[in-house]
């Protein structure tokens, strides 16, 4: 795991699409989704229920979503801090 997954995941769980979320970080489509793909075979869970209108979050998704947003603020905050 690490933080381009988990912004990845943000933006993509933000926009409820992952074409969105790649239009918004400026980065192809289907890196965001093999880097998605990759975090959810590490946590052996779907974070993502997809469908032709785009993505909402699992369960498992809402809960991992709490601890993404926390450890992306608290790696921001270690730069701020150095």
């Amino acid at each position: 795991m690490n933080t381009k997954q988990l912004l990845f995941f943000l933006k993509a769980s933000e926009f409820q699409s992952i074409a969105a979320a790649a239009r918004d970080l400026g980065v192809a489509q289907p890196s965001i989704s093999l880097q998605l793909e990759n975090l959810e075979h590490e946590l052996s869970t779907c974070l993502f229920e997809r469908s032709f209108k785009g993505v909402t979050l699992t369960e498992s998704g809402v809960i991992f979503k709490a601890h993404a947003e926390s450890i992306l603020r608290q790696v921001e905050q270690a730069k701020l801090d150095v």
